[in-house]
């Protein structure tokens, strides 16, 4: 957040979990000074709680760890352009 303070951002791009914090928490807190930053989401633990708070975040993307360059480039579009990145 100190950085997101000093600079605007068009895409946060994080882990749902993190030490000390959750990346779900971090895109609400950015967005309160950044309405407009697009997220997405990506975590490798896919138990029901993680999927859970993902689908539960329906204004962002969620990717599953590991991902290729071409599903992180799908959902940067689908961002830019809802009806793209299929």
């Amino acid at each position: 957040m100190r950085i997101a303070n000093q600079r605007s951002f068009q895409v946060l791009i994080t882990d749902i979990m993190m030490p000390g914090g959750d990346g779900i928490s971090l895109a609400r807190q950015l967005r309160k000074a950044q309405p407009e930053v697009g997220v997405i989401l990506i975590s490798g633990h896919t138990d029901e709680d993680i999927l859970k708070k993902a689908a539960s975040c329906t204004d962002m993307l969620f990717l599953e760890k590991p991902f290729t360059s071409l599903q992180i480039q799908n959902c940067l579009r689908k961002l830019e352009d809802p009806d793209k990145g299929e």
